[in-house]
């Protein structure tokens, strides 16, 4: 059951590369399948995956601070202020980055396709990033694989 794993990891990291290519579908589509695995190693697969394709987003985050607009933008006194502000308190506190990051990834507020670009911008560890989206996304994707093991037994029965 190897090959489960490694299209789900591969699935996942997808999933979080292309929008509108939904992980919840793939999961629904395993879930007659973990039975053999289990749902843990399988949602931690998914989650690892789609951690690992949401690094692309992060390092977009980190060079769109590179790009003429945003340079214009950062120019303004007020914005580069408020800028630096946040990356320092984001720096001073990395705790509350990891929280917001691994509740966006258990249930996706703030939306973690969105924060994990702010988190580059605000030059957040991308390590420690990923481990909060591979623990968060572990525990979403566990609950979802566990409602649709519950519904397959269910029909089963």
């Amino acid at each position: 059951m190897w090959w489960l794993l490694l299209g789900t990891l591969g699935f996942g990291a997808l999933s979080a590369l292309v929008p509108g290519v939904p992980i919840e579908a793939w999961l629904g589509g395993v879930g007659a399948l973990v039975d053999q695995i289990g749902i843990w190693p399988v949602a931690f697969a998914a989650a690892l995956g789609h951690g690992l394709g949401k690094l692309p987003w992060y390092a977009l985050g980190r060079w769109s601070l590179g790009w003429p607009w945003m340079r214009r933008q950062m120019e303004k006194p007020a914005v580069a202020t408020r800028y630096e502000s946040l990356v320092d308190w984001t720096e001073r506190h990395p705790g509350w980055g990891q929280a917001t990051m691994l509740a966006s990834s258990v249930v996706g507020l703030p939306p973690l396709a969105v924060f994990i670009v702010v988190a580059g911008q605000l030059r957040m560890s991308p390590l420690a990033c990923l481990v909060s989206m591979t623990v968060g996304r572990t525990l979403r994707f566990a609950g979802i694989l566990g409602a649709f093991v519950w519904a397959i037994d269910l029909f089963r029965s």
